[in-house]
C-alpha cells in the first residue's frame, strides 16, 4: 500500500514538473516571439526613417513626408523602441517639415509636361504635354477633363484673363482655342514651325503666339491675324505682355530680349543677354521690370523702362553721382565726367 502511494506521489510530482516546464517554455516562447516582433517592428520603423531621408535628398518631398509619417505612426503604436530609433524618426519628420515645399503631385500624362497655367481664380490648373493632350485639374489634384488635340505635341497652354477660354500651341504650328467644357472653338493657322508660347493680352482681346519660325503673331480670338513681329534671328522661346497692355516682351535662342509696341508693331528695344539661349520671360505687375531664365541656369531681372541714348547717359550719371563725389579711388579727371551732361 505504501509502495503504491509512493508511486502515485512520484507520478504527481513528475506531472507537476512537466506542467511547470511547459508553462516556462510557453512563457519563454512568448517572450521570444514578443522580442522578435519588437525587433521586426523597430527595423520597419528604421527602414521608413531611412527611406524618408533618401527621398528628401532626392527632392522627392512628398514621398519623404509619407515615409516619415509611416515611421512616426508605427513608432506611436510600438510597445518598446530604443531611444536612438525614436530620435531618428523625430529628426526625419522634423527635417521634412522644415524643408518641404511640394504640396501635391498631379500624375496622369503619358509623356513630358511642358507647360502649365493657372486659371485667374486660382482654382483650376491646365497642363500641356508631349502626349498630345491638355488636362484640367482641381488644385487638390483631382483630374477634371482631358482635351485631346490632333495637332502633335502640345508646347504651351494659357488661360484667358476672364478664365473662360484656354489657348494651346501645337507641334504642327497651329493654335487652338477651347472652352472649359473641353469643346474646341477655333483652330488658328499661320506659323511655319511649332508654337513655343501662347499668351492672352491683359484685356483678353488679343492672343499672341511665338514660334520656332522666328516670328510672333497677334490674333483676334476669332482667328484673324493682326500683326506679325519679325526680328529674332532664332526661334522665339518666351512671351509676356506688360500688365498695362502696351508692350510685348520676347526671348529667343539667340540670347536676346526684344520689346515691342503692341499698337504699332514697332520694335522698341533689343537687349543683349550673356550669349546663352533664353527660355522664358515675365513682366512684373507694375510693368517696370521683367525676369528671364536662361540656358546657363540663371534667373535675371531687367529694367523694362525704354530710354533713349541721352536718357541713358543721364540715368547713368545720376546713378554714379555719390560714387564720383565721395569715393577716394576715383581719379580727379573722372569726377567731372558728368558735369558736361545737361
Amino acid at each position: 500500500m505504501k509502495q503504491a502511494n509512493r508511486k502515485a506521489n512520484r507520478r504527481i510530482r513528475l506531472g507537476n514538473v512537466i506542467r511547470i516546464v511547459a508553462v516556462l517554455s510557453a512563457i519563454a516562447a512568448g517572450l521570444l516571439a514578443r522580442e522578435m516582433l519588437q525587433t521586426a517592428q523597430q527595423e520597419r520603423i528604421k527602414s521608413f526613417s531611412l527611406a524618408s531621408t533618401a527621398s528628401l535628398n532626392s527632392n522627392q518631398e512628398l514621398d519623404a513626408l509619407l515615409a516619415a509619417l509611416k515611421a512616426a505612426t508605427q513608432l506611436n503604436a510600438a510597445h518598446r523602441v530604443d531611444t536612438q530609433t525614436r530620435s531618428s524618426v523625430q529628426l526625419a519628420l522634423q527635417r521634412v517639415m522644415f524643408q518641404i515645399s511640394e504640396r501635391n503631385r498631379l500624375e496622369g500624362h503619358n509623356d513630358k509636361v511642358i507647360s502649365v497655367s493657372f486659371s485667374p481664380d486660382g482654382q483650376t490648373l491646365a497642363t500641356a504635354s508631349y502626349d498630345r493632350t491638355i488636362k484640367l485639374w482641381q488644385i487638390d489634384g483631382q483630374e477634371l477633363k482631358t482635351l485631346r488635340a490632333n495637332a502633335g505635341k502640345v508646347w504651351s497652354v494659357s488661360f484667358s484673363r476672364d478664365g473662360k477660354f484656354l489657348a494651346s500651341g501645337h507641334h504642327d504650328g497651329t493654335i487652338e482655342l477651347w472652352n472649359l467644357q473641353g469643346q474646341l472653338l477655333k483652330t488658328i493657322q499661320g506659323h511655319n514651325n511649332y508654337i513655343t508660347r501662347v499668351r492672352f493680352s491683359p484685356d483678353g482681346k488679343i492672343l499672341a503666339s511665338a514660334s520656332r519660325d522666328r516670328t510672333i503673331k497677334l490674333w483676334t480670338l476669332d482667328g484673324h491675324a493682326l500683326k506679325t513681329f519679325k526680328g529674332h534671328a532664332a526661334g522665339v522661346t518666351g512671351l509676356s505682355f506688360s500688365p498695362d497692355g502696351k508692350t510685348l516682351a520676347s526671348t529667343s535662342d539667340e540670347g536676346r530680349i526684344r520689346l515691342w509696341n503692341i499698337e504699332t508693331g514697332q520694335q522698341l528695344q533689343t537687349i543683349q543677354g550673356r550669349g546663352y539661349p533664353l527660355w522664358n520671360i515675365q513682366f512684373s505687375s507694375d510693368s517696370k521690370t521683367f525676369v528671364t531664365v536662361s540656358d546657363d541656369a540663371q534667373v535675371e531681372f531687367w529694367n523694362a523702362e525704354i530710354l533713349d541714348f541721352e536718357q541713358l547717359i543721364g540715368r547713368g550719371c545720376d546713378w554714379l553721382k555719390d560714387y564720383l563725389n565721395h569715393n577716394v579711388g576715383v581719379e580727379a579727371g573722372d569726377r567731372q565726367i558728368c558735369d558736361r551732361i545737361p
